[in-house]
């Protein structure tokens, strides 16, 4: 077995243990927390991209003498690289911390009043998530909920919630206000309100497939050629 054949084995199962790595925390994240308050670290992003620095030099630098790219060809595939893996890294820190302290320090009871839910939008064809600014003793609070939460916190005053603290930020781990059916229904409404502002764009789709498709059945790229079932 080559060395050559080892480097690439280890660069396969170096990217299948770090998405799989990543998805997990996605996933328990998701599964674990209603809203979240997320206060960065100074100087964190920058100590991240410090840290996965040779990664993504060596992966600039083996993309590029595999493309045979110019010396801008590497320096592209640098700063891609370096933008993905420290977004990723950093959203990998925040929420570990999170699900942590969530699982370590115990968590308080509280009553807040609802101020304001709205969408936060992030492209044109959907919302990212949910905003919703809570008064808590005396302090007003802007924390993030996922897409499907508008729909069932946009009519609520006031929630009961089980909150807690970590140096990453502040997060809700229960909503004990809000039902299963009623964040079932929030979210067969999310997935209407998602199709619906797809609509433009699954149209723009289906019409290129379909005339792809007609193109190649009906016009030939040959003039007399066999049409093609």
């Amino acid at each position: 077995m080559n060395t050559k054949y080892q480097l690439r084995r280890a660069e396969t199962w170096f990217l299948i243990s770090y998405f799989s790595l990543w998805l997990f925390i996605y996933l328990a994240s998701r599964f674990m927390f209603e809203m979240t308050e997320i206060k960065l670290q100074s100087g964190l992003l920058k100590w991240v991209a410090i840290g996965i620095s040779p990664v993504a030099i060596y992966a600039a630098l083996r993309t590029g003498f595999a493309e045979k790219a110019k010396w801008y060809g590497f320096l592209g595939y640098l700063l891609g690289y370096s933008a993905l893996l420290t977004f990723a890294t950093q959203y990998m820190v925040i929420q570990s911390s999170l699900l942590w302290d969530s699982t370590v320090k115990e968590q308080t009871l509280a009553t807040v009043q609802i101020i304001e839910v709205r969408k936060v939008f992030k492209r044109k064809l959907g919302f990212d998530h949910t905003e919703v600014t809570i008064l808590r003793n005396g302090k007003f609070m802007k924390m993030e909920a996922r897409p499907y939460a508008y729909f069932y916190l946009k009519d609520k005053k006031q929630l009961d919630i089980k909150i807690g603290y970590s140096e990453m930020g502040e997060y809700v781990t229960s909503i004990s206000s809000s039902t299963f059916v009623e964040k079932t229904v929030a979210r067969w409404l999310h997935l209407k309100d998602m199709v619906y502002r797809m609509r433009w764009f699954v149209g723009v789709i289906i019409i290129i497939v379909a005339a792809s498709l007609i193109k190649s059945i009906y016009f030939p790229d040959k003039p007399g050629g066999e049409k093609r079932k």
